[in-house]
């Protein structure tokens, strides 16, 4: 029978349990498909968070990095024989840091040129000449590479990114014909220095066609007074009269005194001039005070210049702009030789007075003769001569830092001391031949200043050359102080990920074309013959310092292979076939004219880019290709000036 109290219930058909398992099983499904979807956006966070990172990385190693490149030729004939007005010095971030020291690389373009992204972003940057970069595998920092330990990859490395927008006119890094500003010390005598001939001037002319020359006192060099190129009464001050006397009370100025001899000559053109002698004396200081005030006489500067008891606070009689240079090396030389005194009378008998007598002898800058005048100096004057040379060139410098006639304070240097110039877009460029490369035609956009400079003078390292007139490029044309909007100077970094070390070719591909300005080829020599020394000097002529050379070299130099190394193994250790700091103390493997140094300076043979010390090769083919996502864009300010905070 059936039970009553069963009745009226019901069971689960088949079909309604298959109905249930479906909702169910739909249920799990999307939420087993929301899973990757949040993997992914994890996976894009932690990269912004990378990218946000190394964005910082970049622009505070962007307005802090050394921009000084110490062993590199800045003065030359003509402004392509030296490289620095180039796109390797320029102030521009992608300049700046992609480099060997400051944390990025570009991308190899064979492997750019594989990426896809939105909008073919990448490969329009590409197309335009602009390059994709990736972080070099060690960090920013001042660590040798060579110290580092092996590291395995990391993520970092599959950021990339690029600068996008262009770039405004950059401020030119030096002036090529004369690397101003030029400093010394305030007070100071004139300066010479050590020399070579073969850096004279493109005719092969020889030093001792300067007049001051004398000596060495190492190896093939002699010593000249530079100064004397730009005013040849300086040479009086430094010795007098030209050439010596063998009576050492004869001879006046500032090298008898410090360097006598008995019987008292120069040290001759091309002999050593020994070791520094001792025997100063009181006599040979009054003598290079005599100099001094004989060159204030020479430039016209009276009694109220030289015979003072409290410090001048400007310039005396009012001179004009371009004449200002003269009363700042007077003073300069005038407070160096009293200077001197102070060693041989304590301050009772300074304080009393001491009487320097007058001395006549030709101008050699007119050949008129010149008397300097009679005073009595006393401890007062020497410390207001003292203050007042250094309040001189103060004023001097900051006042017109495009007049050249005198050498800027080193005790003082600023970054007004530093001309404006730019490159004159808008007029024909200069042109004319490599210096030991007769064959080949350079061209250079022609400089120009906001305002004539005036005394230029002739450069430390060609003494000889005058830059000429029609150098000089159209003055309305300049506009580094015009006015601007702020989105004029910005720019921005874009940053994607991509696995690009999957490529199995992605370390022994070759590296991005390198621009021919990052080589830090050498400043021409003459051959003493009325010729150069030929291309290969060039290419050839310094040594490479690794601690020196921040902008120039393959920005992968440092991991980058010495020989081919695409045919062996994958996981060979290839630690002692990379560049590293290898020579850091002479010649490199990637410097030099020959074919196997022009290979490794253009990364021809790869590089180790995860820096692992092992030879790499990841699973994909070079056929395939990649897709880059988006992760984020950063603006940023674009500098027009060379410029580093300290």
């Amino acid at each position: 029978m059936r039970d009553p109290a069963m009745h009226g219930l019901r069971a689960f058909t088949l079909f309604e349990v298959a109905i249930a398992l479906a909702i169910v099983a739909m249920g799990v499904v999307s939420v087993l498909l929301f899973l990757p979807a949040g993997i992914r956006a994890q996976q894009v966070s932690r990269f912004r968070l990378y990218a946000s990172a190394k964005a910082m990385d970049l622009v505070e190693s962007y307005n802090t990095s050394s921009n000084g490149n110490p062993s590199i030729d800045v003065e030359a004939f003509n402004p392509w024989d030296v490289p620095t007005n180039y796109r390797s010095t320029a102030p521009d971030l992608e300049c700046r840091l992609a480099s060997r020291r400051f944390g990025v690389a570009p991308l190899p373009l064979t492997i750019a040129r594989r990426i896809d992204s939105d909008g073919g972003e990448i490969a329009s940057i590409l197309d335009d000449g602009g390059c994709i970069y990736f972080s070099q595998p060690q960090a920013t920092t001042s660590w040798e590479e060579s110290q580092l330990p092996k590291m395995p990859p990391n993520d970092v490395q599959k950021v990339v990114f690029a600068v996008v927008g262009n770039a405004q006119q950059d401020a030119l890094f030096t002036f090529p014909w004369k690397a101003w500003p030029y400093t010394d010390a305030y007070p100071s005598p004139p300066i010479f220095q050590h020399h070579q001939d073969a850096f004279v001037d493109e005719t092969g002319g020889a030093l001792a066609e300067l007049g001051a020359t004398f000596g060495c006192y190492e190896r093939a060099f002699r010593t000249y007074l530079w100064e004397e190129t730009s005013d040849p009464d300086i040479r009086c001050v430094f010795q007098h009269p030209w050439p010596s006397t063998p009576a050492l009370d004869e001879n006046y100025g500032y090298f008898p005194y410090a360097y006598p001899a008995s019987p008292y000559a120069l040290p001759a053109p091309g002999t050593d001039g020994g070791t520094c002698p001792t025997g100063l004396t009181v006599a040979g200081a009054t003598r290079y005070v005599q100099a001094a005030l004989w060159y204030c006489a020479a430039k016209n500067l009276g009694a109220g210049f030289v015979d003072i008891a409290t410090p001048l606070t400007d310039f005396v009689g009012a001179p004009a702009e371009d004449e200002r240079w003269k009363q700042v090396q007077a003073m300069r030389f005038l407070a160096h030789a009293a200077t001197c005194l102070t060693r041989w009378y304590d301050k009772a008998t300074l304080d009393g007075g001491v009487v320097i007598a007058p001395v006549t002898w030709d101008a050699p800058s007119s050949g008129a003769p010149v008397t300097s005048p009679s005073v009595t100096w006393t401890h007062a004057t020497i410390t207001a001569l003292h203050e007042s040379c250094l309040a001189l060139n103060a004023l001097y410098a900051s006042a017109d830092p495009y007049d050249w006639g005198a050498p800027r304070n080193v005790q003082r240097a600023i970054m007004m001391d530093y001309p404006l110039l730019q490159h004159d877009l808008f007029s024909p460029p200069l042109s004319g031949p490599v210096s030991g490369a007769p064959a080949i035609t350079a061209e250079q956009w022609r400089p120009i200043a906001p305002r004539p400079i005036t005394n230029l003078g002739a450069s430390m390292s060609y003494p000889r050359i005058a830059m000429p007139a029609a150098t000089w490029g159209d003055r309305s044309h300049f506009n580094l102080c015009a006015p601007f909007d702020a989105s004029q100077r910005c720019r921005q970094l874009v940053f994607w990920v991509v696995d690009w070390q999957a490529y199995e070719d992605f370390e022994i591909a070759p590296s991005a074309p390198v621009d021919a300005s990052k080589y830090p080829k050498a400043a021409p020599l003459t051959d003493g013959a009325g010729g150069f020394r030929g291309f290969a000097s060039l290419m050839d002529g310094f040594p490479w310092l690794d601690m020196h050379i921040y902008s120039y070299r393959n920005a992968e130099s440092v991991f980058s292979y010495t020989e081919d190394v695409s045919m062996l193994p994958t996981g060979t250790d290839i630690d002692a076939k990379r560049v590293l700091n290898n020579g850091r103390w002479g010649w490199t493997p990637d410097a030099g004219s020959s074919p196997p140094a022009r290979a490794v300076f253009n990364g021809e043979h790869g590089a180790d880019r995860n820096f692992n010390g092992l030879l790499d090769r990841g699973p994909m083919p070079t056929t395939a290709r990649m897709r880059a996502l988006t992760v984020a864009r950063f603006n940023y300010y674009d500098l027009r000036v060379p410029f580093a905070l300290r």
